[in-house]
């Protein structure tokens, strides 16, 4: 007997089948999990090795690729972003072309 135990507006789908007590998430296949607009409190990866991240003109650290930042927000061609760095959270700017 399989049955779906929590469905999201998304396309996530928990279900349970319980005749194999297999316990299975499902979820909606994307193409590209980064849009072109940039969503709040989501994740992004980084393409460029050494993008800066700044704060105004003051540059405050420099992400790897393949690096997963948390974006806040965007402006223009900019994503405000959160990393952590020596044991501090860092939140700066960093250029939509790096993500």
């Amino acid at each position: 007997m399989i049955k779906p135990v929590h469905e999201t507006k998304q396309g996530y789908r928990v279900t349970v089948d319980l005749s194999q007590q297999i316990l299975s998430v499902h979820s909606p296949k994307q193409e590209n999990w980064i849009s072109a607009q940039v969503e709040a409190r989501q994740t992004v990866e980084v393409v460029t090795d050494g993008a800066p991240i700044s704060r105004g003109t003051t540059q405050l650290a420099k992400a790897r690729k393949g690096q997963l930042l948390y974006a806040s927000a965007e402006e223009k061609d900019w994503v405000d972003v959160q990393l952590v760095q020596n044991g501090a959270v860092v939140r700066g700017w960093i250029a939509k072309k790096h993500v």
